[in-house]
């Protein structure tokens, strides 16, 4: 946001001083990681860095009223400006890219969305907000947006969820992340 006149060299020597070499399995790993982060930050640099971005929000926090009892808290990566009354939300994702079917059923968009149009937030009007996924690994830019139909169902989906949630039953289900859980020595469905 301070400085829209970033240079690759600068942009990449704040990498180099950022960079949190933990958390990773091995050297070799780590400097696996921190190279395709150089190489993601490169790509997004030369493909869509733009001098005449006006970005109005870095890592904005938010929370929003789903209905009396339900309270949902975020952060929305980056707000753009685009016209007199839109904004972009961008949401920046390292992971594999998703395909354009699972982006419009995406729930985090269509909350963030909901966000956006709350007076407490940026009080604009769904037509007005555009969704971006920026896909570092890919390179890839997908930009969509979302209706009231969209909203009404995030929110009895959102209910539904948090209503399961409160009936505390938590049964297991087993799957490949099963040989990552800190409870599978105790796990009734793996004995």
């Amino acid at each position: 946001m301070e400085n829209i006149n970033i240079t690759k060299k600068s942009l990449i020597d704040f990498y180099n001083k950022s960079w949190k070499p933990i958390g990773y399995t091995s050297k070799l790993h780590r400097e696996k990681m921190k190279t395709q982060g150089k190489y993601m930050l490169l790509n997004y640099y030369k493909t869509y860095h733009d001098k005449n971005i006006k970005i109005i929000e870095l890592e904005k926090l938010f929370k929003i009223k789903i209905s009396n009892d339900i309270f949902i808290t975020g952060k929305i990566d980056r707000v753009n400006k685009t016209t007199k009354n839109g904004i972009e939300i961008v949401d920046y994702k390292t992971g594999k890219e998703k395909k354009e079917k699972e982006i419009k059923k995406d729930m985090q968009l269509s909350l963030y969305a909901l966000a956006a149009s709350n007076k407490g937030l940026f009080n604009k009007k769904l037509d007005n907000i555009t969704l971006t996924f920026y896909f570092l690994n890919s390179n890839k830019k997908i930009s969509l947006k979302r209706t009231e139909k969209d909203i009404k169902k995030l929110k009895q989906d959102i209910s539904k969820i948090v209503s399961e949630i409160r009936k505390n039953e938590f049964l297991p289900n087993v799957s490949p992340l099963c040989d990552f859980c800190p409870y599978r020595i105790i796990c009734s469905a793996l004995r």
